[in-house]
């Protein structure tokens, strides 16, 4: 009889620390739980889809091929222009006047009028390579080295000479053309967007590019065409550029956010405060950034940027 009641007393007892051990664990969970939901709460990177877009860029220097047309002097004597450097002109309008010493003249100079030859942008820098870099000889003329181009021209004014340049007419309605010397890797990436608009940055303005011809030999580089450009572009023969070499546009996010499960890319959102793990479709990466689509992805939606930090199911 004593066996049995201390069998009892001891069966009561295990069962007792069996219960408090459960409730322990039950406690430890709950206090877990809730710390972790605090934790999540206070440390989740939760950011919201917004089409965003980004680009790599390589700062570069680029010769400008276009139309000119050269105005000699025609005779010696002392010019005077009457249109400001870099302003467009009509043709047949006076630009300058050329003040000739001659003896028959009471005055001792006789003045002549220089008349605008074609409509354009009035350049009085000349700089020896206006008949030479001209689109129409895009394909068999040697671009000189940079150390080789004067970047202002030589300006005219004062004394000159008969034959001599004394200025430009840069034709602004035609595209123009511009030669870049690059890295063959950088080559290599903008040949693939032979068909496709390329943008390049010039004084804080946004131009559109298209690629006209391409050289991977011992001087790699590139030739673009340019058919909408402000007027002050054009005139210059050097100009310094950030030209984009990739971009990449959508709802960007980075890398970091994707989650596999098995072979399916996926990004934890946030809906209705609750975290829930959905597919994706990454179409495109530049840097650490990734490009995604999905049924349940478009702009507002949030989603979780440290996705280690939680899981399905998990309220924010």
């Amino acid at each position: 009889m004593g066996k049995k009641i201390r069998r009892l007393k001891i069966g009561r007892l295990l069962l007792a620390l069996l219960v408090l051990i459960l409730l322990s664990a039950f406690l430890i969970w709950v206090t877990v739980n809730g710390l972790r939901g605090i934790v999540i709460k206070y440390t989740a990177d939760v950011q919201s889809f917004r089409p965003t877009t980004i680009s790599e860029q390589v700062a570069i220097k680029g010769v400008l091929i276009k139309r000119e047309h050269l105005i000699t002097a025609p005779y010696n004597g002392s010019v005077s222009f009457a249109i400001s450097d870099g302003q467009r002109v009509k043709a047949g309008s006076v630009f300058a006047v050329l003040s000739v010493n001659s003896l028959e003249a009471s005055s001792g100079t006789i003045k002549h009028n220089l008349i605008v030859p074609a409509s354009g942008v009035l350049s009085t820098h000349t700089d020896g390579l206006e008949t030479v870099l001209v689109p129409e000889a895009l394909d068999t003329i040697a671009i000189p080295s940079l150390d080789q181009i004067p970047e202002d021209g030589k300006e005219s004014s004062g004394q000159v000479e008969k034959g001599r340049p004394i200025a430009k007419i840069i034709d602004n309605l035609s595209p123009i053309y511009i030669h870049t010397v690059l890295p063959v890797e950088e080559v290599k990436k903008l040949e693939e967007k032979k068909d496709s608009t390329i943008s390049m940055e010039w004084q804080g303005q946004s131009i559109d590019l298209l690629l006209h011809k391409v050289n991977t030999g011992s001087q790699p580089g590139v030739i673009f065409v340019v058919k909408k450009y402000p007027d002050n572009l054009i005139h210059r023969r050097q100009v310094d550029i950030n030209l984009t070499t990739e971009s990449l546009d959508g709802l960007l996010i980075n890398e970091k956010a994707v989650v596999f499960q098995g072979e399916q890319a996926g990004i934890f959102i946030v809906w209705k405060g609750i975290v829930r793990w959905v597919p994706v479709e990454i179409s495109g990466r530049l840097k650490d950034q990734v490009s995604v689509k999905g049924t349940d992805i478009e702009p507002g939606i949030r989603y979780v940027g440290n996705p280690y930090l939680v899981r399905d199911g998990d309220r924010l």
